[in-house]
């Protein structure tokens, strides 16, 4: 029981973490929109927009992103038996790819694109990129001191 509250942690946290710079990604990809159009946008509205977004966006980012890195990470955790040090890769190339096709379900499943940032391929990929991280984070978390995952 102990061994599983602490995956269901790090799991915690490399969701956190992914859907936060997720959050941060699309507002920034969207005032970069705006900009475009011609609009001034300062400093102060884009630290305001960034703190709406990760109050108002990513929560439901993470609530997605949470479902896709649990099936990820299972995936990968099994995996992991037929090549035991693959871990330190595994797990952030299986949150990079989570995301990403987090991302192309939401395009097939909704008649629109609900994220705005992913309207472009470079916005999906940067999209897609935190996911690495929280992969990262999960199997940097698992890792005993002696540098092996656990």
């Amino acid at each position: 029981m102990r061994k599983l509250g602490g995956w269901l942690f790090r799991w915690l946290l490399a969701v956190l973490a992914t859907a936060a710079v997720g959050s941060i990604v699309q507002s920034q990809f969207n005032l970069a929109a705006i900009r475009q159009w011609g609009a001034p946008v300062g400093f102060g509205e884009r630290l305001q927009v960034t703190f709406q977004d990760l109050i108002g966006f990513a929560p439901l980012w993470a609530v997605l992103v949470g479902v896709a890195l649990l099936l990820a990470f299972l995936l990968a955790q099994a995996l992991l038996r037929l090549g035991p040090g693959m871990a330190a890769w595994l797990y952030p190339v299986a949150g990079l790819l989570a995301v990403a096709a987090l991302i192309g379900l939401l395009h097939v499943a909704l008649p629109m694109t609900p994220i705005a940032a992913t309207r472009t391929l470079a916005g999906s990929v940067f999209m897609a990129l935190p996911g690495l991280l929280g992969g990262w984070i999960f199997v940097r978390l698992s890792e005993t001191p002696s540098g092996q995952a656990a």
